[in-house]
């Protein structure tokens, strides 16, 4: 029971990241305290669930390829969501020291943050190109869910070439695959003869072999 709960948090921390940035960030511009602390949190999480896929993708995997991959997964994720953190330090160093609107320094300190978020673009392209490639090779996802990813990371590194722009839609599509991904990996785990629990991991190994359509 106990193996089976700790499995669906893991496999839910995907979509609960996804969704509490997006509630967390709304419109952008400056957070409260509260936003901030939930968008560090949702951050954290995305490396929870970089490392339960790069689990999954160790367990069936058997050559170096895969567990390249599984440590790719998890190195985006981590060097992705630490430089997303760090991109709002800047911002949060100039309401502390009172720096006034329009000056230099306050523009410097912007076009770091910025800097910073585009840049953390690119290990997050890296987690997904990874997770999508180790999707399709151990079909741990189902293949539209590995093309996505693929996807998703050929979007955010297009994204990341756009040093100088504020927006990154690319994110956006980041969340959806991530709630897509999520998703699925919890109704393998709940749907699983009847919702009954299990603690032999590798029984959750077949039940996803079985999900590939």
């Amino acid at each position: 029971m106990n193996h089976q709960r700790h499995t669906r948090i893991a496999a839910a921390s995907g979509a609960v990241s996804a969704l509490v940035l997006f509630v967390a960030n709304g419109q952008g511009g400056d957070l409260p305290p509260w936003r901030d602390v939930a968008a560090a949190g949702a951050l954290t999480l995305l490396v929870v669930f970089a490392a339960y896929l790069a689990v999954l993708l160790r367990r069936r995997s058997d050559d170096v390829i895969g567990s390249w991959l599984a440590l790719a997964v998890i190195a985006g994720a981590t060097a992705g969501s630490t430089l997303k953190l760090v991109s709002g330090v800047p911002g949060q160093a100039l309401d502390a020291a009172g720096t006034p609107p329009g000056s230099a320094m306050t523009h410097a300190f912007d076009a770091l943050g910025t800097a910073l978020t585009t840049t953390a673009l690119v290990p997050l392209a890296m987690f997904c190109l990874a997770a999508g490639s180790g999707a399709l090779r151990t079909r741990i996802l189902p293949r539209w869910l590995g093309l996505g990813g693929l996807v998703t990371g050929a979007a955010l590194a297009v994204n990341a070439c756009f040093t100088t722009s504020e927006s990154v839609p690319a994110l956006l599509l980041l969340a959806l695959w991530c709630i897509a991904a999520s998703v699925h990996l919890v109704r393998v785990d709940a749907s699983y003869d009847g919702g009954s629990p299990t603690a032999d991991p590798a029984v959750g190994d077949r039940r996803l072999a079985h999900e590939d359509r």
